[in-house]
């Protein structure tokens, strides 16, 4: 906070009106450089802000970018000079006082604070400082606030006390963190003088009668189980994939404690989760917050016990879980064997943290330098001392915090891709593909292609992260990416390319770390294969064909590569757009009626809707009439497609008004600079049609051919609208990769079903045009399927 009378305006120190104002500071600094030159920094940058300390947030808002960013931030500092009275001593009722309960959220400050903080510091005349603090404690607690005032105080001290010294040799931790941290780790847990394995003997002997293991196909005894060598009624539903570590939470903690691990089969684990904890009779479960955010708690009546973890935790997923008695956070490093910390949670937890530690005692501190505690609430690494040994944690994002570029939100495109590429295993939105290389690939070359290819596009050497509710792509200088080569000798290059693939599918994705993986297939033969995995959060098929192309180019070593517009103006334009497009999207729905397009099953709430087995897929293709041409009365044969199925649909459904998606490539209205743009754009539009009686496709086409370019400018937001159309380009025969002509291919694994009918058209060279259904027999017939087909044949010939 400025008071606005620095100016060279004459006068204006005298001026009688509200002068104040609210601007963005940016301090950057060095650990290595020294307070004197940090204080003269922020000094000069103080000076020279004087002449701009009028510009309103919303102006400097307006600018876009970083400034953009950088505006919307909610602490505000406030400095008040010592005057000719000493406010803080002698005014009995000021706000300047301070007494403890000055940090108390209720103080009068906060009937006109708008921030989440607001420090006030005021100076006296003796040289001190009194502080008081205005917050949300909906954001950050009293105990908190309570810590970052000591610590400020501390910091401050020794600024105070010598300047001569570099930033780094400040201690944040202060006398009340320590005390704090003493009594958190005053008693060090007993080492278990036992081996797991004599555990559960112990309980072996305790209960032989009672059920060890559960399984789909079997069931174990302890009484069999000590046979065998190898809370008591306990039944757990083994769900976490054996990828992951914390199987062994659910393996260890089960036996030894006498409960019933119960392991469904591989198929119920990805397609029917509660039918088979149900049938298993199981009380407790381990989800990650993403997977227990797909299911409907009324489809486990029987769950007792939920415990979380992997992802943050947010509360509206804890308050859905209301049959369960106990909802447990769980937090611990893969190199525990059991999980580190616990957490009970309730609907009004502060869920932002994990927990205090058993088994162990848990320090905090600071990136890169292990030897120094951090302070209470910074960003911190994690110190584990054990019995024997310490372990410390690694950043939580892969590279240290100068090797961030940027932080920005992900789309809603994004944001599903992610969630698809977190799950195990990952739909179709994260592909595998397969190139041919030439025989004579250099692949020394090609390994450093790869990686200048990443770190050439913003969007390639992006990491995802979960904060505050939503998912974030962070910006890495100088990523590494993950490149393998795998020798395969005379094996069978097909089958072995397809086995690498399945196991690559199989290993754990991880927020922090990068999607994208290189892998070369050396074959005896000269046959060589290229093998990339990535994304759907990271490209589209618009963008793709620039990716290859700069890869060629890097390969060859051509001229320096062009700059183009990065992701982070699209993501910057996009957001400035939203508010626009929201508006637009409601007046355009308004009254619109609801997709009534499932068929009415009582299986359809049975969890197994993505099982691959319900997938229904059919093709047709259909001779377009040579009396439709490309261009037919202004319109386009895409046009055209859009307006059949609206036709079609609405007789189906026996509607005057019918709604439909539209998959776009979101590239249409935006700006000349961000055409070119490399990454997700696409995205769904609404398509609205009223039909009469007397319309035909080519009524409705014209209708429909203004509508869409009016919809062009408003292309961000991904929404569900029922029935997905798209129209898609022809794939061009002559394919080329590292300048040699390549077969392409791609490997998916198993892909779920879809819950949404979707009709895909590709025109052909012949004039023909090849459609394409995927759907759910769940949710909608096969005869249904091909009536809206047929009738797509007779609304096109």
């Amino acid at each position: 906070m400025v008071a606005g009378r620095q100016g060279s305006l004459p006068g204006i120190d005298r001026m009688i009106a509200p002068l104040i104002n609210a601007v963005p500071v940016r301090v950057k600094f060095d650990p290595k450089q020294s307070l004197d030159d940090l204080l003269r920094d922020v000094q000069d940058q103080s000076i020279s802000m004087i002449s701009y300390e009028h510009t309103e947030l919303l102006d400097i808002r307006r600018l876009g970018g970083g400034a953009e960013i950088g505006s919307r931030f909610n602490t505000l500092l406030v400095v008040q000079p010592a005057g000719e009275k000493d406010y803080v001593h002698k005014i009995q009722d000021g706000p300047f006082q301070s007494p403890p309960e000055t940090l108390s959220s209720r103080d009068g400050l906060d009937n006109f604070n708008p921030n989440a903080v607001m420090v006030m510091c005021q100076l006296a005349s003796d040289n001190s400082i009194a502080l008081q603090i205005s917050f949300d404690s909906k954001v950050i607690d009293s105990a908190q606030m309570g810590r970052i005032a000591a610590q400020f105080e501390h910091v401050i001290r020794q600024v105070c006390k010598s300047t001569n010294r570099n930033i780094d040799d400040i201690k944040t931790v202060s006398a009340q963190d320590l005390a704090e941290l003493w009594k958190w780790n005053a008693n060090v847990p007993t080492p278990i003088s036992a081996c797991v394995h004599e555990l559960i003997d112990k309980t072996m002997t305790q209960y032989p009668q009672d059920l060890a293991i559960c399984a789909c196909d079997g069931t174990l005894t302890y009484g069999e189980l000590y046979i065998l060598h190898i809370r008591h009624r306990t039944r757990v539903f083994d769900f976490v994939s054996y990828n992951f570590d914390i199987s062994w939470s659910n393996h260890l903690q089960t036996l030894i404690s006498g409960g019933c691990l119960c392991i469904p089969s591989e198929s119920d684990r990805r397609n029917d989760i509660p039918g088979a904890f149900n049938r298993m009779s199981c009380d407790y479960t381990y989800f990650t917050p993403s997977v227990a955010r797909s299911l409907e708690p009324s489809t486990m009546p029987g769950l007792r016990t939920l415990a979380m973890g992997g992802e943050p935790i947010q509360n509206k997923e804890v308050a859905r879980w209301t049959q369960a008695n106990n909802i447990i956070g769980i937090y611990g490093p893969a190199e525990c064997a059991q999980a580190l910390s616990f957490m009970h949670l309730g609907q009004e937890t502060r869920n932002n943290h994990v927990g205090h530690s058993y088994g162990a005692t848990t320090w905090m501190v600071q990136p890169g330098s292990p030897e120094r505690l951090a302070a209470i609430g910074t960003v911190a690494e994690l110190a584990i001392e054990g019995s024997t040994i310490v372990y410390r944690s690694t950043p939580l994002i892969e590279g240290a915090l100068e090797s961030i570029k940027d932080v920005i939100p992900a789309t809603d495109f994004q944001e599903q891709s992610i969630m698809d590429a977190l799950q195990d295993p990952p739909p179709g939105r994260y592909p595998h593909w397969i190139f041919d290389l030439p025989t004579d690939v250099d692949f020394s070359r090609l390994e450093r292609a790869c990686e200048i290819l990443i770190n050439h596009f913003d969007i390639l050497h992006t990491v995802f992260v979960q904060a505050e509710g939503r998912f974030w792509q962070v910006l890495l200088s100088g990523l590494k990416p993950t490149y393998d080569v795998v020798d395969a000798g005379e094996e069978d290059l097909a089958e072995l390319t397809n086995s690498i693939c399945e196991e690559d599918i199989k290993r754990p994705r991880v927020l922090g770390r990068s999607f994208i993986r290189f892998i070369v297939v050396k074959h005896a033969s000269g046959e060589h294969k290229f093998i990339l995995r990535i994304s759907h959060a990271q490209f589209d098929g618009f963008s793709w064909g620039s990716v290859l192309d700069t890869l060629w180019s890097i390969y060859k070593q051509d001229s320096p590569l062009s700059v183009g517009p990065s992701f982070s103006q699209y993501i910057a334009y996009s957001e400035r757009k939203r508010e626009e497009i929201q508006r637009y999207r409601r007046t355009r729905l308004h009254g619109s009626p609801a997709p009534s397009w499932k068929k009415s099953d009582p299986s359809t709430e049975d969890g197994v809707l993505c099982n691959p087995d319900n997938r229904l897929t059919i093709k047709e293709t259909i001779q377009m009439s040579s009396e439709r041409p490309l261009n037919q009365h202004g319109v386009s044969v895409a046009t055209l497609f859009h307006a059949a199925c609206a036709l079609v649909l609405a007789r189906q459904c026996q509607e005057r008004e019918v709604v439909l998606g539209r998959l776009v490539t979101g590239r249409s209205m935006l700006p000349s600079h961000l055409q070119n743009v490399v990454g997700p754009t696409m995205t769904e539009v609404p398509i609205r049609v009223t039909v009469e009686e007397d319309d035909t496709v080519t009524t409705i086409a014209r209708r429909l051919h203004s509508q869409f370019l009016h919809d062009s400018a408003h292309e961000t937001e991904v929404t569900d609208f029922g029935w997905r159309t798209a129209f898609q380009q022809q794939e061009d025969g002559n394919f080329k990769f590292l300048g040699q002509p390549s077969s392409i291919a791609f490997y998916e694994g198993a892909i779920p079903s879809r819950i949404r009918p979707e009709i895909y058209a590709t025109p052909t060279k012949n004039g023909k045009l090849e459609l394409e259904f995927e759907g759910n027999k769940k949710l909608i017939s096969e005869d249904v399927v091909r009536d809206v087909l047929a009738g797509l044949r007779d609304a096109l010939i």
